[in-house]
């Protein structure tokens, strides 16, 4: 797998490790913790929310630099705080064991420009950037389409059911390329563990990835909407 498209399932497997305490979450342990979480509380649903629920508001405008050029300009949602340098470090050790057991070797050139994760510490906004060189990277899509068939060969491996779809969507004046993937707790597909969506872009020479991770429709609406409706001026 390229370079690029290791750094951004390495992404995917910290979003992951931010959900389980440990990075043993292959098919048969992710359904025992799903049973253990249904003792603790009500019975787990899939998607647990109504079209009557009232959503929470956004939070004040943040502005990440994410080239000399460039200043990503977002509302994160109400309830995300930033990640502390050793919460960051912590949970990216935990995705590259998980990448080894996958059977990939975790690449080292990436430079995380945002991290922040919900107050539950399963819902996550990561944005990271890597060089980027035509000649030795090949196409900028290419590696867009590359990268989601590297999701989906290390999900295979790691037995996670999923779907994943990919999109283009404009932001202010940027195309993103966006590859939207569905975790399910098990092969029927009935219940949803984590919804993410992917955005890519290439900013000058560099490739900017912004990962979106939450375990519900409600928060997956919030962030979402929230990088939609974002400026990069």
């Amino acid at each position: 797998m390229k370079k690029i498209n290791l750094i951004l399932t390495l992404t995917l497997f910290t979003c992951l490790t931010l959900f389980f305490t440990s990075c043993s979450w292959f098919a048969n342990e992710v359904s025992d913790k799903i049973i253990e979480k249904s003792k603790e509380k009500e019975e787990v649903k899939g998607v647990p929310y109504t079209p009557g629920t009232k959503l929470t508001p956004l939070n004040r405008e943040k502005k990440i630099e994410l080239t000399k050029r460039i200043n990503w300009e977002v509302k994160i949602p109400a309830g995300y705080s930033e990640m502390t340098v050793s919460e960051l470090n912590a949970i990216e050790q935990k995705g590259e064991e998980a990448m080894r057991q996958a059977g990939e070797s975790p690449a080292k050139s990436s430079r995380t420009v945002y991290a922040a994760k919900k107050a539950d510490g399963k819902n996550s906004l990561i944005t990271t950037l890597v060089p980027y060189n035509v000649l030795t990277d090949g196409l900028f899509s290419s590696i867009v389409t590359d990268s989601k068939m590297g999701i989906e060969q290390t999900y295979k491996a790691a037995g996670m059911p999923f779907n994943a779809v990919q999109n283009t969507i404009k932001i202010d004046d940027l195309t993103w390329n966006r590859i939207q993937v569905t975790i399910y707790t098990d092969a029927t597909k009935s219940q949803v563990l984590m919804l993410q969506n992917i955005y890519m872009a290439l900013l000058e020479n560099q490739v900017c990835s912004i990962t979106a991770s939450t375990t519900n429709i409600a928060d997956n609406l919030l962030l979402t909407s929230a990088i939609n409706n974002s400026k990069f001026r």
